[in-house]
């Protein structure tokens, strides 16, 4: 059987195409997984005796001409309120509960000045507005926007929840990409737990890249055995409570034993 030479040269120009085919979509999807970097430093906190909240530094690379927006998230959770209202249109009492559904303890987006207006754009949802879309409000019937202002609220007030803007920095740009630093606050009531931190690369009010880290928080010391033994003895957790507030009252009363009016 002949194989002629236009037949091999159609051949090798097909394996060609196909070698460098093959090449420049591996180099393209390799590319594409680097063109967002996310480090935190440190990915684990040690929840000590005297811990009052710390910090992270998340560092990164992504692409020349796009915004970074972090978002830290975890503990979802089922929350269980009570909903307020006046009797009579004067005293304000419990007039009810409110279930507050797929939420987490956690939830927080760190970005630069720019970015602050545009995170709940409808087309990026990084911001409340993703969270107010995923939650689950009992009964139904209630005011979806307005338990979840108040609810909002509740949380930030014990700072883990927030908006934080300015909290980024670029520092410089090389090969298509930009480094970012950005300042992640980590609240005390922040619990022990695994957290996701997630970086997205912005460009107008669209996603071009994004990654996850995972942030690790653990008890320790004190802490760790202070919880050790509330939910697995809880027995002598209860003896040693009851002890400690009596020795508590005693010393009070030692310290203010002969006080009086002059």
């Amino acid at each position: 059987m002949k194989v002629s030479s236009k037949c091999i040269k159609k051949h090798f120009v097909f394996l060609v195409f196909l070698s460098l085919s093959v090449f420049l979509i591996s180099n393209w999807a390799f590319a594409s997984q680097e063109n967002l970097k996310l480090e935190l430093n440190p990915s684990h906190i040690n929840i000590g005796t005297f811990y009052n909240g710390t910090k992270v530094i998340a560092k990164g690379k992504i692409p020349a001409g796009t915004e970074v927006v972090l978002r830290i998230s975890g503990h979802y959770t089922e929350l269980h309120l009570k909903k307020k209202g006046k009797i009579a249109g004067l005293l304000w009492m419990n007039i009810g509960d409110v279930t507050v559904g797929n939420v987490p303890e956690v939830f927080m987006v760190v970005c630069s000045q720019n970015m602050k207006d545009r995170i709940d754009d409808p087309e990026l949802n990084l911001g409340y507005k993703y969270l107010e879309k995923m939650m689950t409000i009992e009964p139904e019937g209630e005011d979806k926007g307005f338990i979840f202002k108040e609810f909002v609220k509740l949380q930030e007030k014990s700072g883990t929840y927030g908006i934080f803007s300015g909290n980024v920095k670029y520092t410089g740009e090389s090969d298509g990409l930009k480094t970012f630093e950005a300042t992640i606050p980590v609240p005390p009531k922040m619990k022990q737990g695994e957290y996701k931190v997630e970086a997205f690369a912005v460009r107008g009010k669209e996603i071009i890249k994004s990654s996850a880290q995972e942030l690790n928080l653990k008890q320790v010391g004190f802490p760790a055995l202070v919880s050790k033994l509330a939910f697995g003895y809880s027995l002598i957790y209860g003896i040693g409570a009851v002890i400690i507030a009596i020795f508590a009252g005693l010393l009070m009363g030692l310290l203010f034993k002969g006080g009086g009016s002059h």
